[in-house]
């Protein structure tokens, strides 16, 4: 009992850090990213960050997952709301509403495709014993699983599933990416993210297959594709005085490599 008290608090203790390694690895990446000599930063508190984290998590599990688009916009509002470049600050402002549609059709379909999915998988399973003579027995699903193609058909059937689940979520995800875009702004100036299903679809797929064939080597070109995915999709809307904005006068951190290694977090 004792052993299992401790696992748990010190699984607690991983998730109250993730969300300050996440911060953490925002704000120094920030501090050295300059332009024009100018460096921006967070000036907020990552213990505070990591508890809205914390909290977060906690409460998209106490219900189903309805909390989430609330949630991440509260993420989002903190971490943009304590983003700076020199001494301007920038501004998050919006409301969860919009992404409801887009989150309840997600959320009710997914059922749905777990039933389908369900089906799919017996049917298939059910073709390919069949076709070694006949009910669900013992000899019938060995001589399955030892044919390559009845691997085959189990490992198609439950691609697809993976497949459809994976794109009904990137709905949320792309409605998600651009409202919070919308929701930015900086001095005059506001975003709009150009994002789209297959594109962010393509993305994810590239980086995986980097991932996989490079045994993790290629990290820093996964890296690479996502920022140029972001920066090619992303326009800014209005003017900036770049002339009234000083210089940072906020310290750097130095204590932002640790948790990042630690937690293998980037900060896009």
């Amino acid at each position: 009992g004792w052993a299992i008290g401790i696992q748990m608090v010190f699984f607690l203790l991983i998730l109250m850090l993730y969300g300050m390694a996440i911060y953490r690895a925002r704000r120094y990446r920030l501090s050295r990213t300059l332009w024009r000599g100018i460096r921006g930063t967070l000036t907020g508190s990552s213990g505070s960050f990591s508890m809205l984290y914390f909290g977060a998590m906690l409460l998209r599990s106490m219900t189903m997952g309805w909390s989430t688009p609330a949630m991440n916009l509260n993420i989002q509002q903190r971490m943009i709301g304590d983003m700076t470049f020199g001494d301007k600050s920038f501004k998050f402002s919006g409301r969860a509403g919009p992404l409801y549609k887009t989150y309840a059709i997600c959320w009710f379909l997914t059922p749905v495709i777990m039933l389908l999915a369900g089906a799919l998988i017996a049917a298939v399973v059910g073709g390919t014993v069949a076709g070694f003579g006949g009910g669900f027995d013992d000899e019938a699903m060995k001589e399955m699983f030892k044919s390559a193609g009845g691997v085959a058909a189990i490992v198609f059937a439950t691609v697809a599933v993976i497949v459809a689940y994976g794109v009904l979520w990137t709905l949320y995800t792309v409605r998600e990416m651009q409202i919070f875009a919308e929701y930015t702004s900086f001095d005059n100036a506001n975003f709009q993210l150009e994002a789209t299903v297959p594109s962010l679809i393509a993305l994810w797929l590239g980086n995986i297959a980097i991932f996989i064939y490079t045994l993790g080597i290629g990290q820093p070109y996964i890296v690479q594709r996502t920022v140029r995915y972001l920066c090619a999709r992303l326009s800014v809307l209005g003017t900036v005085n770049v002339a009234a904005i000083q210089q940072s006068t906020a310290a750097l951190d130095k204590r932002g490599e640790g948790l990042v290694d630690a937690f293998d977090i980037d900060a896009f």
